[in-house]
């Protein structure tokens, strides 16, 4: 069994992406830094208070100077290394004990900050307009990657692979998108469509088991860049100034579920990690389908 946090790592690395295996290895070499240990028994509520504390402190009092945000990243992230080692123990004994941590809250004037700083990474519904009315003059196969963007708050990696046959009326009579096929367990959710995304995709239904998007995309080596690259010459043409990447739509679809519904609400719409929903109520699926009706209420996407 392992005792270091390096050797925990080990065990999950092959399941890793190299980005994500490099991230864990910065984490580990910062807990490592602060704490001067390197076993997992050093994880404890204590310690992984003082590591989260330490990150955000500011440089000149000899911290890292980091947001609140990623620093509870860091603690969360160091802390799931226990996780890891606990799923090979074959001994309760051996097992050990999983600490609570304190994360850092944000204060109001935290919070506004960040509310901006959001708004400031989001398309806005001009730029979403001009995007979409460009890409069908430059791609017109790909008409419906900003609508589908903006209005169900897909990320990148998620909405090439979303097919005719994920997009459904749920019992409850509400027309949904269906992620249980997504490839992280916060990511599975179910997304109602609101009218205006309902009337976009489901007079253009085809067979169940076809993507929303073109087929080709299949066939390139890297979707994600594949796609990026297109928005890009698509915002070059247009001169844009702001936000108008792939991420930015789901900015956008944040932002307008920020002002009309709970942050629970809203985390769960989007799959944030931590707000996993297994069981969907008739009640559940109603509460998130009157939030997404306010979604792009004041987009008109035309498919002229």
């Amino acid at each position: 069994l392992p005792v270091t946090l390096k050797q925990a790592l080990d065990l999950k690395s092959s399941d890793l992406g190299e980005r994500t295996l490099n991230n864990y290895k910065t984490q580990i070499e910062a807990w490592e830094e602060h704490a001067k240990a390197v076993t997992l028994s050093s994880l404890t509520p204590s310690s992984l208070n003082s590591f989260i504390r330490w990150l955000a402190s500011p440089v000149a009092k000899g911290g890292r100077g980091m947001g609140k945000d990623s620093a509870n990243n860091y603690g969360l992230k160091i802390r799931s290394l226990i996780k890891i080692h606990n799923q090979h123990c074959k001994l309760d004994n051996q097992r050990i004990p999983f600490p609570g941590i304190d994360l850092l809250q944000h204060s109001e004037k935290e919070k506004r900050q960040k509310v901006l700083k959001d708004r400031e990474r989001a398309a806005s519904d001009e730029t979403c307009m001009a995007m979409q009315r460009k890409m069908i003059e430059l791609y017109p196969d790909l008409e419906l990657l900003i609508p589908l963007y903006r209005l169900s708050g897909l990320r990148n990696t998620e909405a090439p692979f979303l097919k005719w046959k994920h997009i459904y009326k749920e019992r409850s009579g509400t027309w949904v998108i269906d992620l249980l096929w997504s490839k992280t367990a916060d990511g599975i959710r179910l997304i109602p469509m609101n009218k205006k995304l309902q009337l976009i995709l489901l007079s253009r239904r085809s067979d169940p088991e076809s993507f929303v998007l073109p087929e080709r995309i299949h066939g390139v080596k890297n979707i994600k860049d594949w796609i990026g690259d297109r928005i890009r010459n698509v915002a070059k043409h247009l001169e844009l100034k702001g936000a108008a990447n792939a991420h930015s739509y789901r900015h956008a679809f944040g932002g307008d579920l920020s002002y009309h519904c709970t942050e629970e609400v809203k985390q769960k719409l989007m799959g944030h990690k931590g707000n996993l929903t297994s069981h969907y109520t008739s009640e559940k699926i109603k509460s998130l389908a009157e939030a997404v009706e306010h979604v792009g209420a004041d987009i008109n996407f035309s498919f002229d």
